[in-house]
């Protein structure tokens, strides 16, 4: 706190002549003690014991940028002043704005104010009054509540009476245990000689009106006006022809979806006074108009409720007329045709789904047919040539044994009968090859694990290198090879079983069949010398013909060698069919 210099006390009148700003608000305990405001500062008033009073400057509180409009103490240490842009509590050196007031205020607060039991009222620029406790909104008072006008200047208190200034009169309300209620109004009406009151105060006997003509005094006798509820009524419908149509029952087609109302309230002067508001289906504010009609051009499908009421001034407001009427569905909305439409789709997918379902299976039925008569074939095939082939392949064997019975060992012709015997012996094994190969039995891959196991066996009988298959595959597994598949890869491990007997100089050789998912993966490895990969085109057409009989069945190859480390292939098998 500090003395103000240059104030001086002239007859008890204490005078402040260094501010050049008119203070806009005051507020004065019976002790003497307040809080006064101009645009930019804020004084302390302070009356001592000594009667003497002081105008102080509060130096706790220093706001900036935005002028202040009102202020008042709120305790010791507390003040709540209005600025332009909101509401502000200043307490503990520290500025909050009290944002709970935004959703129902957008207009400046030009009054602050206590009633007797602490509750805090804000007068507004156009959104009526709001009455607070604990920085809450208890109460929002505005002209649906009985106000006048939401354009308010100064609210005074009168034990438990609200005594509000707006620019259309004088109102009263009551207000006692955080309730109200609405008594009446002071106007032209009653006399005044505006309805613009700017302040008010009063005595035992009198009001005094400050109006925008002039100071009046009302006496507390004069009954206040509390106009008489007006008779309200909805007069007529029109539709889109503009044609009168009976508003009892309504039904509008969707085409012709359009709608007017009018109505009327009774009064027999001051008509522009009259207000009307209406809501339209489930919206929950009133919407306020001075028109005596309204008009829907492009009401959407349903059923629809109109609410209208009038109010003359600060009357209350009229006993609300309910409109009730209903718009056609278009035919494609109707709960029939939706339904029939359900039925119709629900059909035509069955339909479908029949359809692809009996196309699928008479596909699957062909196919089965085709691979029935494939594999009869195959048989057919197979059994021909073991019978008649390997018939005469034996009978040439059999000759070629009676007739080395009759010859010597140096006779050169023996020598010639030796090489058919074995060109006829190779003939037959091929022979049995290709017969493994047709036989539609064998195209499971336990059939050619077991075939390609005993080749392996039989090709390295009589060498110093140890063959071993490894069948690692679930025997959940069934997978089917067609003769293609099953062909190549034999041809394939019969190539590699020759490249390791010829060039690896190896001691053991190994094939692993395994699954990963549903890719098969066939690895091979054996533990010769090996060689660099750059030098894999030096091995023969061997390797190129495994690389191409792979590529034949989709089958991905990959070889690792190294000098010393021996030789690996693996085969990749991507989505192999399996039952």
């Amino acid at each position: 706190m500090q003395k103000i210099e240059n104030a001086d006390q002239t007859n008890g009148i204490v005078i402040d002549r260094i501010i050049i700003y008119k203070f806009n608000s005051i507020n004065v305990d019976a002790n003497g003690n307040g809080l006064a405001s101009t645009s930019q500062k804020v004084y302390r008033i302070h009356t001592g014991n000594d009667g003497n009073t002081k105008i102080l400057t509060d130096k706790t509180f220093i706001p900036s940028g935005i002028r202040i409009l009102q202020s008042i103490p709120q305790g010791i240490n507390s003040i709540i002043y209005s600025k332009t842009d909101g509401l502000y509590q200043f307490e503990n050196n520290k500025a909050i704005k009290l944002t709970n007031i935004d959703k129902f205020v957008s207009s400046r607060i030009i009054d602050i104010s206590y009633t007797s039991d602490s509750t805090l009222v804000l007068a507004t620029d156009g959104d009526g009054i709001l009455l607070m406790k604990n920085n809450s909104v208890q109460h929002h008072l505005t002209t649906e509540n009985g106000l006048p006008s939401q354009l308010c200047r100064k609210v005074r208190h009168m034990n438990d009476t609200l005594l509000v200034c707006t620019n259309k009169g004088l109102a009263f309300f009551t207000y006692r245990n955080n309730s109200y209620s609405y008594i009446g109004v002071y106007s032209e009406n009653n006399g005044l000689p505006s309805n613009e009151v700017k302040d008010v105060s009063y005595d035992d006997k009198n009001y005094y009106v400050v109006t925008g003509y002039g100071l009046a005094v009302v006496p507390k006798s004069l009954k206040l006006n509390n106009l008489k509820i007006p008779d309200f009524y909805i007069t007529e419908v029109r539709n889109y022809k503009d044609e009168k149509i009976n508003f009892n029952n309504i039904k509008l087609s969707n085409k012709n979806n359009f709608l007017k109302v009018k109505f009327t309230a009774v009064t027999f002067n001051q008509q522009e006074d009259v207000i009307y508001q209406y809501k339209f289906n489930h919206n929950p504010e009133w919407s306020s108009t001075k028109l005596t009609e309204l008009i829907f051009p492009d009401l959407s499908s349903g059923n629809h409720t109109l609410q209208i009421r009038a109010k003359k001034g600060d009357s209350a407001w009229s006993k609300t007329e309910v409109l009730k009427f209903q718009v056609a569905y278009p035919f494609y909305l109707t709960w029939w045709f939706v339904l029939l439409s359900l039925v119709l789709i629900i059909s035509a997918v069955w339909m479908l789904i029949t359809y692809l379902s009996r196309r699928k299976n008479r596909q699957l039925m062909l196919l089965m047919e085709k691979r029935s008569a494939l594999n009869h074939e195959r048989n057919r095939i197979s059994a021909d040539m073991h019978d008649d082939v390997g018939s005469d392949l034996s009978k040439i064997s059999i000759s070629i044994d009676f007739s080395k019975r009759n010859l010597n060992d140096d006779d050169p012709v023996y020598t010639q009968l030796e090489k058919v015997s074995g060109y006829a012996y190779a003939a037959r094994k091929k022979m049995d090859d290709i017969i493994w190969a047709l036989n539609p039995e064998n195209d499971n891959v336990a059939n050619l694990v077991a075939y390609l196991n005993k080749y392996g066996l039989d090709y390295f009988s009589d060498t110093s290198i140890t063959f071993r298959l490894i069948n690692e595959i679930p025997s959940e597994f069934n997978l089917i090879f067609n003769a293609k598949q099953r062909r190549n890869i034999f041809l394939i491990v019969k190539e590699l079983c020759t490249n390791t007997f010829k060039h690896s100089g190896a001691t053991n050789f190994t094939i692993t069949f395994k699954m990963n998912h549903n890719h098969l993966i066939i690895n091979t490895y054996d533990d010769g010398k090996g060689f660099l990969n750059d030098q894999s085109a030096l091995r023969g057409n061997g390797l190129k013909n495994i690389r191409k009989r792979a590529s034949e069945i989709n089958c991905t190859m990959k070889m690792e060698s190294s000098p010393g480390q021996g030789t690996q292939y693996q085969f990749l098998f991507k989505n192999i069919d399996f039952s």
